[in-house]
């Protein structure tokens, strides 16, 4: 509905996409364990270690990436929500302007990574719809 409102192109499809975009995001804080068998387990031979603190590695990296990517268009979803009918005309325009460039930097953010790691699906078949 919020989609809707906001007059986001194709909001239906729109807001499908960025639920199952939330829903990835949800998988690190919740302790998810599709996302913890490919990542935060490190095995050491027969051993298991639960990798606790900083992740520089490409895949620690590439999750990180998406965390930003996501969390700033979600950011920019929020202003537009925020901004429209709660601010006077002036400062609409402000904050339009400001999320404006908020997303081309996101845009650009985004190119990088997938440029990158390209786009496929990490957990591609083990997602339930519905």
């Amino acid at each position: 509905m919020v989609f809707k409102r906001l007059s986001i192109a194709d909001s239906e499809k729109q807001a499908i996409a960025d639920y199952r975009t939330y829903q990835q995001l949800c998988m690190a804080k919740h302790g998810n364990l599709l996302l913890q068998q490919s990542y935060g387990v490190i095995r050491k031979g027969e051993i298991f270690v639960l990798q606790n603190g900083p992740d520089t590695s490409d895949l620690g990296i590439r999750n990180l990436w998406f965390a930003m990517v996501y969390a700033t268009r979600f950011v920019y979803v929020a202003l537009a929500a925020f901004s429209t009918g709660y601010l006077s005309d002036q400062n609409e325009e402000r904050i339009r302007n400001l999320a404006n460039r908020l997303a081309d930097k996101r845009e650009q953010l985004g190119n990088r990574a997938r440029d990158r790691w390209g786009t496929e699906d990490p957990f591609k078949g083990l997602w339930k719809d519905g």
